[in-house]
């Protein structure tokens, strides 16, 4: 049974085809690409098994210098939560309180949502976490935002397709998918919103965690 050894990287290590991972790696606001070595083994056992995987600045060239054996996690995920007093005006005015739990990717605010009581709002916070790891938009990939630009998807039963990401509120703007229509096609309003000269809308703002959106379609 073949047991990999330790090998370093050293100046006789050929750099130049490595292809990185879009894992969006960020360290202390500054991007990194992993890559996998093959055979350059620094870990042996713990999270990774047998670990050849590396990372380096991407602004940079992987160099002996700048490579850093990668033990860390592909993007950074947890959450906040934080209490708040609000004010309330029904028939006299009154102080309530709820938590607030702020999802955090990298750093930044990825989603904020109301809870009432801290248990039930990190259960949620960690459901939710783990949900976007497996999500079709891919948030764990670099340019997670960019790439999601144009895909089809299906709102209802309308054909959409994405046109904008909202950052720091988890949701994407959606459009009607004009291809093939002859005539301008629009999303339509859900009966129990629909009021007396209420119009179709011609975009919507979802959120991704909405399970009115199909997030495939050819």
């Amino acid at each position: 049974m073949y047991e990999p050894k330790l090998k370093l990287v050293d100046e006789n290590t050929d750099l130049r085809n490595i292809k990185p991972y879009d894992w969006d790696l960020v360290i202390k606001d500054e991007p990194y690409y992993v890559c996998d070595l093959e055979g350059y083994y620094h870990t042996i056992g713990g999270h990774y098994g047998n670990n050849s995987l590396w990372c380096y600045p991407r602004n940079e060239k992987p160099t002996v210098d700048n490579l850093m054996q990668f033990n860390g996690i592909p993007v950074r995920w947890g959450f906040i939560v934080d209490d708040n007093n609000f004010k309330k005006f029904k028939h006299e005015p009154e102080v309530l309180h709820n938590h607030m739990i702020t999802i955090i990717r990298n750093g930044k605010v990825f989603y904020i949502f109301p809870s009432s009581g801290v248990a039930y709002g990190a259960g949620k916070a960690m459901e939710i976490i783990e949900s976007i790891g497996e999500h079709a938009l891919g948030f764990n990939t670099i340019d997670f935002d960019k790439k999601m630009i144009g895909r089809k998807v299906w709102w209802h039963e309308t054909p959409a397709i994405i046109t904008r990401w909202i950052e720091g509120q988890a949701c994407v703007m959606l459009e009607p998918d004009q291809t093939g229509h002859d005539t301008k096609i629009k999303f339509p309003v859900p009966a129990y919103f629909t009021n007396e000269g209420d119009e179709d809308e011609e975009d919507i703002k979802a959120n991704i965690l909405d399970k009115h959106i199909w997030w495939h379609r050819d």
